[in-house]
């Protein structure tokens, strides 16, 4: 996890969450640097993909017990996935 440099509280993990274990194949469009104006094709990228219950454990054991206070979801649809699994 790479520390939020405003608190040091805030971790960014380099995986997703889910209802499940597995990867996934996400597809990223956007502008480019060089043509800031112009629309490109995008590309796919394979993430890792973590089940939203082991998550949450991960994070209490690498913060000696500790819970997290917040939990930011930012997805577009996976909510319906992961909210199931942290209510478990």
């Amino acid at each position: 996890a790479t520390r939020n440099r405003t608190g040091g509280f805030r971790a960014i993990w380099p995986v997703g969450l889910s209802d499940l274990n597995r990867h996934a194949l996400f597809h990223v469009w956007g502008v480019t640097v060089e043509q800031p104006l112009k629309l490109w094709e995008g590309h796919e990228e394979r993430v890792e993909l973590w089940d939203a219950e082991r998550a949450v454990r991960e994070v209490q054991t690498r913060e000696l017990g500790r819970e997290p206070t917040m939990l930011y979801l930012n997805c577009e649809g996976c909510e319906y996935q992961v909210l199931p699994r942290l209510l478990a």
